[in-house]
């Protein structure tokens, strides 16, 4: 229902099912448990009270129906944000759809304000036609379950325009919203704290709404707006406080803040006697791996546990060795931000920084976060 960058997300086990328009389309698990509670809702509530007097299979059927709509009206709202931010020359990575709705994954910053304003928009119209094209097919059928899931799913998609065009981040609404303060005054920074802090007062609104329809007895009605609410305050919170980030490490690289000083180990000593000397002192993740001063590897201590611990006092440490690349290592001369990037798409804590093939230093998360920590402290300069 909105374009956000990926790192902002946490997604379980995705699947991709189909490339449309040249943008791979997953499914997040969580995607499911939304399509059986439309299925179920349509089966066994929606349904039956519209059109009275079907088998239950019918109904099921139907629901399914209904699922499968809503499933196409959130892909083509989420391509037509990445439509248009691939005519604006940014880099996608693709749309998933998840327990929420969906997302169109940005890989780059909207260039300009007009840039985010028009791609935010353009999932709302997106709705607006579909919910057109489904009440014009709800016209032209005759049978009356087809035409009371039609007209339910053009309703459906009404509403997603409307409520995704309130301007709160990181709702669509809430991006064109910041997308006119940052062309107003030039101030990106300025704009998403102004469109963060309502985007979390939404949310807590949605969450209080939530609770007092819960307490009313709601039932998974009122669950289900605190959630969206938790989801719109926690993500609006994550693009702000990524955008801080990104403002504070601007300018610094990893050579800047990487540490020279590096434990290495020998491709040659023994598993018992790396724990020993090295994992039971120093608690690193991994360690790389040194031979007559050339990088050749790196061990990850989690990887030994795939070694008999009665083989470790013969076994040497590069028979669990992994290679270096890009997954766990980056040049001096990348950003800070970047390096953050990295350690969070792979989900490590520390990169080896290799030039020309020689290790020359490493940097850990925590080296990263100084800078944080002093802006914090003593605020901008």
């Amino acid at each position: 229902m909105n374009n956000v960058k990926g790192e902002g997300l946490v997604f379980g086990a995705r699947h991709k099912i189909m490339t449309l328009a040249g943008f791979e389309v997953r499914v997040d698990a969580s995607w499911f448990i939304l399509a059986l509670l439309v299925t179920w809702s349509f089966a066994t509530m929606v349904l039956p009270a519209d059109v009275s007097g079907l088998s239950a299979a019918i109904y099921w059927i139907m629901g399914v129906f209904a699922a499968l709509g809503l499933f196409m009206s959130i892909v083509l709202h989420e391509l037509a944000h990445s439509l248009v931010a691939r005519s604006y020359g940014m880099k996608m990575n693709g749309i998933t759809l998840f327990i929420f709705g969906g997302v169109a994954e940005m890989g780059d910053e909207p260039p300009s304000a007009s840039a985010e304003f028009y791609m935010a928009i353009a999932g709302p119209i997106a709705s607006l036609v579909i919910a057109a094209v489904f009440k014009l097919l709800a016209l032209l059928f005759s049978g009356p379950a087809f035409v009371a899931v039609l007209s339910h799913l053009a309703v459906i998609n009404l509403a997603l325009a409307v409520f995704n065009m309130v301007p709160a981040f990181p709702l669509d609404g809430g991006r064109a919203l910041r997308a006119y303060l940052w062309g107003r005054h030039n101030d990106l920074m300025r704009a998403t704290k102004t469109a963060a802090t309502i985007g979390r007062r939404f949310g807590v609104a949605l969450i209080i709404l939530g609770a007092i329809l819960l307490l009313a007895g709601g039932g998974i009605g009122a669950l289900w707006w605190g959630l969206i609410g938790l989801f719109v305050h926690m993500i609006a919170k994550a693009e702000l406080n990524r955008l801080q980030t990104k403002t504070v490490l601007e300018g610094l690289s990893v050579g800047d803040l990487m540490s020279s000083t590096v434990e290495t180990v020998s491709p040659t000593i023994m598993i018992s006697d790396f724990l020993q000397n090295h994992a039971y002192r120093s608690f690193h993740d991994m360690y790389p791996v040194v031979e007559e001063g050339k990088l050749i590897g790196a061990v990850a201590v989690r990887a030994l546990s795939r070694i008999p611990q009665a083989d470790w006092a013969s076994t040497p440490v590069e028979t669990a060795m992994i290679g270096v690349g890009k997954e766990n290592c980056i040049s001096a001369s990348a950003s800070a931000f970047d390096a953050i990037k990295h350690l969070q798409e792979n989900g490590a804590s520390r990169l080896l920084v290799v030039e020309n093939g020689q290790l020359i230093g490493i940097i850990v998360l925590k080296d990263l976060l100084k800078p944080l920590s002093v802006h914090n402290a003593v605020g901008d300069v």
